[in-house]
């Protein structure tokens, strides 16, 4: 069903008569539950609007957001995309941010890898752009509630964090604020 809708809103080869609205939502489901058809229609997707920047930030969040046990090679992946730039806030927004707030089976995966992605990724953001990594840091930084393995394993990806030796005054804020409670 979800399929037939996604074909449906881009069976179309005029794209200002595609529905992109309609195509998202399916394309949408279809990441929610990783559903057979996804690789094909997130090619598609991509290749229909690459040329529009905040639909490719879209397309960005919802790769993130796949519910996947690749999800890691997945992440490597898109952060080599020739779209993909961590200079650019809303795109490292749309994929960094919307993989720790909206797949919380993998941020919050039990080996700390989700916790480990993040914290490398606002380490690189801390020299590039210091406000954007103190905004991503904030699902780190609200570690004290969770349970105690999870709490662990976020306070040790702040701590290193905490010792980068070009810390920005943004984030040391931040990293101070939630460690020295």
């Amino acid at each position: 069903m979800v399929t037939q809708q996604y074909q449906q809103a881009t069976d179309n080869d005029d794209i200002l008569q595609e529905n992109m609205t309609d195509s998202l939502a399916a394309l949408t489901c279809s990441a929610k539950h990783n559903l057979t058809d996804l690789h094909k229609q997130l090619q598609h997707f991509e290749h229909k609007w690459q040329q529009t920047t905040l639909v490719m930030d879209k397309w960005f969040a919802l790769n993130a957001g796949v519910v996947s046990n690749d999800i890691f090679v997945q992440l490597d992946n898109l952060l080599t995309h020739a779209q993909f730039s961590l200079k650019n806030p809303n795109r490292a927004r749309s994929l960094i941010g919307a993989f720790a707030m909206n797949n919380p089976k993998y941020f919050h995966c039990p080996t700390g890898r989700g916790y480990q992605f993040l914290a490398e990724q606002i380490a690189k953001l801390n020299e590039i752009n210091p406000q954007v990594a103190s905004r991503l840091i904030t699902p780190l930084i609200q570690f004290k509630s969770f349970a105690a393995n999870h709490q662990k394993l976020m306070r040790a990806e702040l701590v290193k964090l905490q010792s980068l030796p070009k810390l920005s005054n943004d984030l040391k804020e931040k990293l101070d604020a939630a460690l020295n409670d």
